[in-house]
């Protein structure tokens, strides 16, 4: 098992693993869900909190499969199976072998079409979420 990495599961199902190579990247537009709102007229925007969070976290999954058809049936269907709304168990272990868990109840999650290089796929993946606990 390697160390300083990460495993997810998407709605109790597992999605990756620490054998995976699986590596965050820079989020954006995180904070408070606001939205704006122009009257007719109005001198100004008026901005309304709507006490909630938007959190995007986003990952790079590198998987190497067994064979040439297990990558292509991923490439072709991962998008369908793991899009959607669930909740996201984001695990991490730290080179001490702590592991440390984090749940984002009903995330969004989305991915982009997986590239694929022979027996390898590379897919980004967002989970846009409140906070995890």
């Amino acid at each position: 098992m390697a160390k300083g990495t990460w495993k997810a599961t998407i709605g109790g199902s597992a999605f990756a693993d620490y054998t995976d190579v699986f590596e965050p990247s820079e989020g954006g537009g995180a904070g408070k869900n606001i939205i704006e709102v122009q009257g007719y007229g109005a001198a100004a925007a008026v901005f309304l909190d709507l006490g909630n969070f938007k959190i995007p976290r986003r990952f790079t999954l590198t998987r190497t499969h067994a064979t040439d058809t297990l990558a292509e049936a991923f490439r072709q269907t991962a998008v369908a199976t793991w899009a959607g709304v669930a909740t996201v168990v984001l695990t991490h272990i730290d080179y001490t072998g702590t592991e440390t868990t984090f749940t984002i109840t009903n995330a969004k999650v989305e991915l982009d079409q997986p590239q694929r290089i022979g027996l390898t796929t590379i897919t980004k993946i967002n989970f846009t979420g409140g906070p995890a606990t």
